[in-house]
């Protein structure tokens, strides 16, 4: 009686021990395919600056953007800050390699203020706080939830 007892314990023992080890392990894995993600936009946001930078076929003397910095601000924690930023880095991703004389601000701050988007079937306004243009664009807005479902 007291080795099937025994037995029984080691074997309950295991099974969680086993259970907890799985569950640290997908912890981890969902980690890694997070970070993966991110540096793989971080690398089509790089090929994409590279392919407009050759494209321009500019000198080096001429004043041309060589990168787009988005900054996006928040009330509230939320996850779809990076997705926002991305969907941000694609709109102005034209302007990469483009003189800086012939970057039209006005156009940049009207495609963006006030432009709504969806991301994890929650709606985003964005309002444009500043944007500054040398060989570097850099653009802030701000980023506010106004609803979390589509209405149809």
């Amino acid at each position: 009686m007291k080795m099937i007892r025994f037995g029984s314990l080691v074997i309950i023992g295991f099974l969680l021990g086993l259970a907890i080890t799985n569950m640290l392990t997908c912890h981890r894995i969902d980690n890694i395919l997070e970070i993966q993600k991110i540096l793989e936009m971080d690398l089509e946001e790089a090929q994409m600056k590279i392919e407009s930078l050759e494209k321009s076929k500019q000198t080096l003397d001429q004043s041309v953007i060589k990168e787009i910095i988005v900054e996006v601000e928040i009330s509230e924690r939320d996850f779809a800050i990076s997705e926002a930023q991305q969907f941000l880095k694609e709109l102005l991703r034209e302007q990469v390699g483009k003189k800086i004389e012939e970057v039209d601000i006005e156009l940049i701050y009207k495609s963006i203020n006030n432009r709504i988007a969806e991301f994890d079937d929650k709606r985003y306004q964005f309002r444009v706080k500043y944007i500054v243009l040398s060989k570097t664009l850099c653009i802030k807005v701000v980023m506010k939830k106004i609803s979390t479902t589509l209405q149809e």
